[in-house]
């Protein structure tokens, strides 16, 4: 348990960090849920099939187990990839100054429907 525990942590800083990003150069959120799931419906797909034909090949070769060894090689790659990349790709992009400013207020401003009583 806690292993998928974190696997599912680092799933949602992923998902995080790219809605943020996406956001800070032009992509709706709509649009970034909406290929992100398409690209989990893909792997929902691809995954099984891979992982299917890596069992088989690796029963042909007396290494069962290779489905797990590729998910580790993958895992520690993507790993290395995140250690390896530079310092600035994780800091939060800087925001104009309007959405500073505009930003935060919670609602509480005049104008809005049903104010008043009646």
């Amino acid at each position: 348990l806690p292993v998928n525990w974190v696997g599912r942590t680092q799933g949602m800083a992923v998902t995080a960090r790219l809605t943020t990003a996406g956001a800070a150069v032009g992509f709706g959120q709509g649009s970034l849920a909406g290929d992100h799931q398409n690209l989990r419906s893909l792997l929902k797909v691809v995954g099984p099939t891979l992982y299917g034909y890596l069992f088989g090949l690796g029963c042909s070769v007396g290494v069962p187990a290779l489905p797990f060894l590729f998910a580790t090689a993958v895992s520690l790659s993507a790993t290395a990839l995140v250690l390896a990349s530079p310092s600035h790709v994780w800091d939060p992009p800087p925001q104009p100054p309007a959405a500073r400013d505009a930003g935060g207020g919670g609602g509480s401003g005049s104008g809005g429907s049903g104010s008043g009583g009646g």
